[in-house]
C-alpha cells in the first residue's frame, strides 16, 4: 500500500476515533400558539432542543384535552419522546395545562415542568396579576419577562447551551418592548383610547396598552340592553373575542362606538398540523393594527 495512502487513512481514522457522538434531541412540549412561540424563539438554533406543540392550530388549550380519548394516544407518544413540557398551570389556562403534567407521570414518563409564571425569585421583576384572568400572554410587557425566565430554564435543561437561550431570550425580549413602544406611540396620537370589553379576554392587553376600560366586561345579549350599556359606557371601541350576530353589531354601532374583533391567540397560526413559530407575533401586531385602526376611527355615528 503506497506510503500516502496509509498515512492518510491513519489521519482519517484519527479524526473519528477523536469525535464524540452529538447529544441526542432533546423534545420540549407546548400547549398553545403563545408558549410555542416562546420557547421556538427562545430555542432558536439549538443543536438540542426541539419544540412540539401538542394541539394543531385548529384547537386551542380549552378544545385540546391531552386526556380525552380521541388525543391521549398522540399525547402518550409526544411524552414518550420528551425531556420537558411548557406550561402555564399557574394560571389555571385549562384542562391542558392542568392534565399534561400528571398524564406524563401516570405514564411513568419523567418530565421537566417548565412553568414561567410560577416561583418567582428574589429580585426578579414581578407579574402583577389581574385576578384569576389567565390572559397573561397578551401582555407584550409580561410575555418579555417571561421569555427571560424560560431561557434561564433551558439553560437548566441544557447547560452547555445556556448562553445561546439567555441571548435568543434577551433579543425577543427586546423584539417585544419594541413592539409595545411602537404600539404606545400611535395610541398617544389618539385623543380618545376608552374601550368596553364583551368578553374577560383583554384585561392584560388593555393594561399593557394604557386603554382607558370602562367597567366590567358586559354580558348583555339582548341587543337593546346592549345597546344602553355600551352608550352608558361612553366607550370609544368595543372588544370581542369572535364576530356576533350581526343584530349585536348594530346594536353597538348604534350608540357610535366601533366593534374590534381581536384574537386571544389560543388558536393557533399555521398550515396542517403544524403552527408557525412566528405566530404568536403575528396575531399580536394583527390584534395591534386592528384596535388602532377602531380607535382612530371615524366612528360610525349613531343611527338615526
Amino acid at each position: 500500500m503506497p506510503r500516502e495512502l496509509v498515512i492518510a487513512l491513519a489521519l482519517l481514522a484519527g479524526a473519528a476515533a477523536g469525535q464524540e457522538e452529538p447529544p441526542p434531541r432533546m423534545t420540549v412540549l407546548t400547549s398553545f400558539q403563545p408558549l410555542y412561540s416562546l420557547a421556538c424563539r427562545v430555542a432558536e438554533g439549538s443543536p438540542r432542543i426541539r419544540v412540539v406543540n401538542l394541539a394543531p392550530p385548529a384547537l386551542g388549550p380549552h378544545e385540546y384535552d391531552a386526556a380525552a380519548p380521541e388525543h391521549r394516544p398522540a399525547f402518550e407518544r409526544a411524552a414518550g419522546e420528551a425531556a420537558a413540557i411548557v406550561t402555564l398551570r399557574s394560571l389555571r389556562l385549562s384542562p391542558t395545562c392542568d392534565r399534561l403534567y400528571p398524564l406524563a407521570r401516570e405514564t411513568n414518563i419523567f418530565l421537566v415542568e417548565i412553568d414561567p409564571a410560577a416561583d418567582w425569585g428574589l429580585g426578579e421583576p414581578r407579574l402583577p396579576a389581574i385576578g384569576d384572568n389567565p390572559h397573561v400572554w397578551l401582555s407584550l410587557s409580561h410575555m418579555a419577562i417571561l421569555a427571560a425566565r424560560i431561557a434561564r430554564d433551558f439553560g437548566r435543561i441544557d447547560p452547555p447551551n445556556a448562553p445561546r437561550y439567555e441571548a435568543n431570550g434577551r433579543r425577543f425580549r427586546d423584539e417585544l418592548l419594541t413592539l409595545r413602544a411602537a404600539a404606545l406611540a400611535r395610541l398617544a396620537e389618539l385623543p380618545d383610547v376608552s374601550v368596553a370589553c364583551l368578553s374577560d379576554g383583554f384585561p392584560y392587553l388593555a393594561a399593557d396598552l394604557d386603554l382607558d376600560v370602562a367597567g366590567d366586561p358586559i354580558e348583555e345579549t339582548r341587543p337593546e340592553e346592549l345597546a344602553r350599556l355600551v352608550g352608558l359606557a361612553g366607550a370609544r371601541a368595543v372588544l370581542a373575542e369572535e364576530e356576533p350576530d350581526p343584530e349585536i353589531r348594530r346594536a353597538i354601532e348604534s350608540t357610535g362606538a366601533r366593534l374590534v374583533v381581536l384574537s386571544t391567540l389560543e388558536r393557533g397560526w399555521g398550515e396542517g398540523d403544524e403552527l408557525s413559530p412566528s405566530g404568536y407575533l403575528d396575531g399580536m401586531r394583527a390584534n395591534l393594527t386592528a384596535l388602532y385602526q377602531a380607535l382612530r376611527g371615524p366612528c360610525p355615528g349613531p343611527r338615526l
